[in-house]
C-alpha cells in the first residue's frame, strides 16, 4: 500500500481524508536512510503503557468513575465530591442487611427531587413480590430488567436522600449499583463521568511527543479535525429503559455498555463509520468543528478509522490504543477488564494494545513533491 510519507522528519501513513479536504495520518517511526520501513517497537512513540493511571476508589475499594478509565482519552475531575457517582456491588447473599435483604422493596421508573426536604421519591414504582436475599427472584429481576431502575434500597420505603440506580443485575441477586445524591439523577452522572477535564495516560505521552518533535516550522501544515473517542450508550442499557432484558437471556441482567463499535458493528457486523454523534466525544483543539478539549492538534485514531483502512496501517507495528471502547464491566477492581480499548494491529482490530501512535492532520493545501508512497520511496512534502 503507497500510502507513506516523511513529515517533520518523522515517518507517517495516510488513514483517510479528513474534514475540510484535510489528510489524517498516523505516526510510523523515523526514515532510516530515507525509508520508511520501520516495524515492532520502532513504529511507536511507548510501548508497554497502560490506557490511564489509577483511578481513585472509594472508602469500599470501587472506582469512583464506573471505569471510565478504560474508555476516555480524556477523564472527569476526581474529588471527594464525586462520590455519590460511585458504582457499588450489593449481594444480599454477602450482606446480611436486614434494612432490605430480608423484604421486599420499592423500585422506581424515575424519581422527582424535593429541594426543601433533600429528599428524593420514587414514581412509577414497583414493589418485589420476594425478599431480595430470595435465592430465586429472578422473575422480579425480569420485571426490574423493563425500567424500574431507581431504589432507595428500605423496607416499604418511597422516599430518600440517597437513592441507588441498578447498573445491572447480575446472576440471581446481585445488584449493580450507582450511588446519586443532592437531587442527581441518571443522566446527570452520566455528563460527570464523560467530561473532558483531565488527560488520561496515553494523551499526556502523545501531547508531550507533540511538544518535543512537532516544530513551530511544522505546526502551520498541521489541520484541526476530530478525534472521536466515541462512548455513546446503547438504548435499554444506562441512560434508557426501553429494553427488556428478556432479550438477554441472563437471568434478567442489564446491558450496561456495549460500545456501539465494538460489539455491533465489528463483531457482528464487519461495518464502520466516520459519524461522530455527541459534542463530547468529538475531540478537537478549536471549538470550530469540535469540543476544543484537545490541547494540542494530535491524538490516536479510533477503530473505525483503522478498520476502514483495511490493514493499510499496521505495517507490522505492536499493536496500538485506538479511542474506541470495547466493553465495561461494573464491579470491584479484581472483576475490572484488562483490556477494554479496541487496537490497531497487524492482525487487524483486537485486543491487548500496550503502544501508542500518535495522528494528527495535514492541511488541504500540503502538496507532494516526491516519492512514490512506497516504504522505500516515501512520499516527501513542499516545503
Amino acid at each position: 500500500m503507497n500510502n507513506n510519507l516523511i513529515f517533520a522528519d518523522k515517518c507517517w501513513r495516510i488513514v483517510r481524508t479528513a474534514e475540510n479536504g484535510a489528510t489524517k495520518i498516523i505516526y510510523n517511526g523515523v526514515p532510516d536512510g530515507g525509508k520508511c520501513v520501520a516495524t515492532g517497537d520502532g513504529a511507536t512513540i511507548a510501548t508497554n503503557v497502560s490506557f490511564n493511571a489509577a483511578v481513585p476508589k472509594d472508602s469500599s475499594g470501587y472506582y469512583q468513575t464506573y471505569y471510565t478509565e478504560y474508555l476516555s482519552y480524556m477523564l472527569p475531575e476526581f474529588s471527594d465530591d464525586h462520590n455519590y457517582i460511585t458504582p457499588l456491588d450489593k449481594s444480599c447473599q454477602s450482606l446480611s442487611n436486614s434494612t432490605y435483604c430480608s423484604s421486599s422493596v420499592y423500585f422506581g421508573r424515575d424519581v422527582t427531587w424535593d429541594e426543601s426536604a433533600q429528599r428524593y421519591t420514587l414514581t412509577n414504582t414497583y414493589k418485589t413480590v420476594k425478599a431480595l436475599s430470595d435465592s430465586d427472584n429472578s422473575d422480579d429481576n425480569l420485571k426490574l430488567s423493563e425500567g424500574y431502575r431507581y431504589t432507595c434500597l428500605a423496607r416499604n420505603t418511597l422516599s430518600c436522600e440517597t437513592v441507588y440506580y441498578v447498573a445491572s443485575l447480575g446472576d440471581k441477586n446481585w445488584y449493580h449499583l450507582i450511588t446519586l445524591k443532592r437531587g442527581k439523577k441518571l443522566e446527570d452522572w452520566h455528563n460527570e463521568i464523560f467530561a473532558n477535564t483531565n488527560d488520561n495516560n496515553v494523551k499526556t505521552i502523545v501531547d508531550q511527543w507533540y511538544e518535543q518533535n512537532i516544530s513551530e516550522n511544522n505546526s502551520d501544515k498541521i489541520a484541526d479535525v476530530v478525534y472521536c473517542n466515541d462512548r455513546q450508550i446503547v438504548s435499554g442499557a444506562l441512560t434508557s429503559s426501553d429494553r427488556s432484558s428478556r432479550q438477554d437471556n441472563f437471568y434478567g441482567r442489564l446491558q450496561y455498555w456495549y460500545n456501539q463499535f465494538a460489539y455491533y458493528k465489528n463483531r457482528q457486523y464487519g461495518k464502520a463509520s466516520l459519524d461522530c454523534a455527541l459534542e463530547r466525544d468529538r475531540l478537537t483543539a478549536s471549538s470550530a468543528n469540535g469540543n476544543g478539549a484537545l490541547k494540542y492538534p494530535v491524538a490516536i485514531i479510533s477503530a473505525d478509522e483503522a478498520r476502514l483502512a483495511n490493514g493499510a496501517l499496521n505495517n507490522a507495528a505492536t499493536a496500538s490504543y485506538t479511542m474506541t471502547p470495547s466493553v465495561i464491566r461494573t464491579g470491584s477492581e479484581s472483576s475490572a477488564l484488562p483490556y477494554s480499548i479496541l487496537c490497531l494491529s497487524s492482525s487487524g482490530i483486537n485486543s491487548g494494545c500496550k503502544a501508542v501512535r500518535p495522528a494528527t492532520a495535514l492541511k488541504y493545501d500540503t502538496y507532494v513533491v516526491s516519492g512514490d508512497g512506497s516504504t522505500d520511496s516515501p512520499y516527501k512534502l513542499e516545503w
